[in-house]
C-alpha cells in the first residue's frame, strides 16, 4: 500500500533584524527562491516594533509625519510598519542551517498577526 508523501514546510528557528542602508547588498524575495513565506510573523512584528520604538526613545528620527497625536515610541513605530517606511532587513535562519534574508517591504504585514 503506498502513502501519499505529504511535503514538508521548514519553519524558521531565529530572526534576526538589521537595518538597511543603500549600500547593504540584500537577497530579495523576489529575486531569489525562498523557503519560507514572505510573511511577517507575529514574533518578527514585535521584534521589529520594539527595536525601532527604543531607536526612537533614543532620538532618532521618524521616518513619518507626526502630527501631535501620537507621542509613544511604539505607538510611531507601528505606525512606520503599516506605513512601510522602516528599513530593516528580517534575516531569518532555516533548519539546514542556512539564512533567508527580505526586505520588510517585502513582507505580507497583517494586522491580526
Amino acid at each position: 500500500m503506498a502513502s501519499k508523501k505529504q511535503k514538508h514546510i521548514p519553519k524558521t528557528t531565529a530572526t534576526t533584524i538589521a537595518t538597511s542602508t543603500a549600500s547593504t547588498p540584500s537577497l530579495t524575495a523576489t529575486t531569489t527562491k525562498t523557503i519560507s513565506e514572505p510573511i511577517l510573523t507575529k514574533y518578527e512584528k514585535a521584534q521589529v516594533i520594539a527595536v525601532r520604538a527604543e531607536q526612537i526613545s533614543n532620538g532618532s528620527p521618524t521616518f513619518i509625519e507626526l502630527d501631535g497625536t501620537l507621542t509613544d515610541p511604539r505607538d510611531i513605530a507601528r505606525a512606520e510598519l503599516f506605513n512601510g517606511k522602516i528599513p530593516f532587513i528580517i534575516k531569518r535562519t532555516l533548519p539546514n542551517g542556512k539564512h533567508e534574508s527580505f526586505k520588510l517591504q517585502e513582507l505580507l504585514i497583517t494586522d491580526t498577526n
